[in-house]
């Protein structure tokens, strides 16, 4: 709302405005402080260095709660009663015309002090009386370099395995609502794209034609005795409306991200409703309908690549790709998940490393439970860096499920997001072409943090609430706004890390000793 002279406010995303004009006040109802106006004005010719929404909060005298400590830090922080031509300012500019504002002091960390207030050390403009406030732009290193796809549709939020299912498929839309509040889809090297349903041609480069048939005869959510045998109507796969239309959906948005990378059109991939990595070619398995994984890859390897990493830190070991990639050089298969000792799928023990021409190339790395973040942070650390290196991957295809957490209902680790974020930045930096996928993760509201602090990663940036201290739970359903986006630190006893890294120790001499020989990888 305006008071009575003042100028039109209007509301929109971004960016978000504030009046500079000397004498113009507002009025705002918020119960929070800091107290924020999203406001743009009518005359802002929407120059922008990026689309990333940023609010401006405004603080007044007659505000009851004056905290200067509550600045944002990705905002600008107004006096109600700025003096323009005092910080160097020019106002009466022409439409299109930036000024920076200048002249300042800082009293408060990360901003500058002048008679306009308190300003960010960002990129401030004076435009036509108002300043607007731009993102910085990125000018060195690689990641301006970068082409970055984020895959999401609407369409993966219309299907359900039930309400009773640990899956819930609904994690896309919460994960592309987050990134989009921590302003992490609109940095210029980054692209969304809506992708198409697949075929059932496609599906059968890999799957069986009876498990096709299987699959599409149950779209209608009818159960039929016939479909046992495919995995398809028991607990963990059970038949609903829309299953073959998921399968494709699912399938569509991988392949989109392995046409992107194959074409050169993309180095960073994300689909986070993919990595259905235990589905076999005859049978669903572990809620994945369709192996999205083994044929994005087989298309990767006819594309001309030679030499694709598969990592896998997914919670459940990926069996599905193992078994489809067990006897081959070409695809150096790598797993880090709970032992198979005591959960689904009951492989993956570091002494499966493949056969024949594969002999080698199969790495697994099984954690005992309880492993905490440090044990965890160990064990990958010893083996996928060294691995990689000595690999040279051409293109790196990443199931990057999320059910490692200790709150995960699923699993037995003890984990948190912040050393999944660590593995998370040595994978992307093991190869600069990446297609990452979501797979696991049945805690749900910790799986979309999780992964909005993978992307983030995966693409040099840092998260930023613009609405920290404005919005709470109630909108984004995300956890409490201003909130950090990763866990609370846990570690386990002292006697019970002793037990877990005598374990881990034994695994990491037993890949050193028997792989790393076979890759020419030299043992310090």
């Amino acid at each position: 709302m305006k008071k009575k002279g003042a100028p039109p406010i209007r509301h929109s995303r971004s960016p978000f405005v504030i009046p500079a004009k000397a004498g113009i006040q507002c009025s705002i109802r918020h119960s929070r402080s800091p107290y924020v106006i999203p406001v743009l004005h009518s005359s802002f010719p929407r120059r922008r260095e990026s689309s990333v929404p940023y609010v401006i909060p405004v603080l007044h005298s007659s505000f009851p709660r004056r905290r200067e400590s509550s600045v944002p830090g990705n905002s600008t922080f107004l006096d109600p009663r700025p003096r323009l031509p005092a910080c160097g300012a020019q106002a009466g500019a022409g439409d299109g015309e930036a000024f920076p504002v200048s002249g300042l002091r800082s009293p408060v960390p990360g901003c500058e002090r002048s008679s306009c207030g308190f300003i960010l050390k960002r990129e401030n403009r004076l435009l036509n009386g108002y300043i607007y406030f731009f993102p910085k732009p990125i000018s060195s290193g690689i990641f301006h370099k970068m082409k970055s796809v984020f895959l999401y549709t609407p369409k993966f939020n219309d299907f359900s395995y039930g309400s009773n299912h640990p899956l819930k498929v609904d994690r896309a839309r919460m994960l592309y609502e987050l990134c989009y509040r921590y302003s992490l889809l609109d940095h210029p090297w980054m692209k969304v794209i809506e992708p198409d349903p697949s075929t059932s041609e496609v599906m059968l480069e890999f799957h069986t034609p009876g498990y096709v048939d299987a699959l599409e005869g149950a779209n209608s959510g009818a159960f039929e005795f016939t479909m046992l045998p495919h995995g398809l109507g028991n607990s963990d796969n059970p038949v609903f409306k829309g299953m073959f239309d998921l399968a494709l959906l699912v399938l569509g948005a991988t392949l989109k991200g392995e046409e992107l990378i194959a074409h050169g059109q993309a180095d960073c991939v994300f689909n986070p409703l993919g990595g259905f990595h235990h589905a076999g070619p005859d049978v669903a398995e572990g809620f994945c309908l369709v192996n999205d994984i083994v044929i994005a890859i087989n298309r990767l390897l006819n594309s001309g690549y030679q030499r694709i990493l598969y990592v896998d830190i997914d919670a459940h070991h990926g069996n599905g790709v193992q078994d489809a990639f067990y006897d081959t050089d070409r695809v150096l298969f790598f797993s880090q998940h709970q032992t198979g000792e005591g959960i689904y799928p009951w492989v993956g023990f570091e002494t499966e490393i493949g056969e024949g021409k594969g002999l080698g190339y199969t790495v697994n790395m099984p954690v005992p439970e309880y492993t905490d973040d440090d044990a965890y942070l160990k064990a990958f650390m010893s083996i996928y860096p060294a691995i990689a290196k000595a690999y040279k991957p051409e293109v790196v295809v990443a199931q990057i499920g999320l059910d490692i957490l200790k709150k995960d209902p699923l699993t037995n680790l003890r984990c948190t997001n912040n050393s999944y974020s660590k593995v998370i930045q040595a994978i992307g930096e093991s190869c600069d072409k990446i297609l990452a996928l979501g797979g696991g993760g049945y805690s749900t509201h910790d799986v979309a943090r999780g992964w909005c602090l993978a992307w983030s990663q995966l693409n040099h940036i840092e998260p930023e609430d613009p609405y920290a201290g404005m919005v709470g739970s109630a909108l984004y359903g995300h956890g409490n706004a201003g909130d950090s986006l990763f866990d609370d630190p846990h570690r386990i006893s002292a006697k019970l890390r002793r037990s877990v890294d005598r374990i881990i120790d034994e695994k990491i001499r037993y890949i050193k000793e028997t792989i790393f020989p076979i890759l020419g990888i030299a043992q310090g």
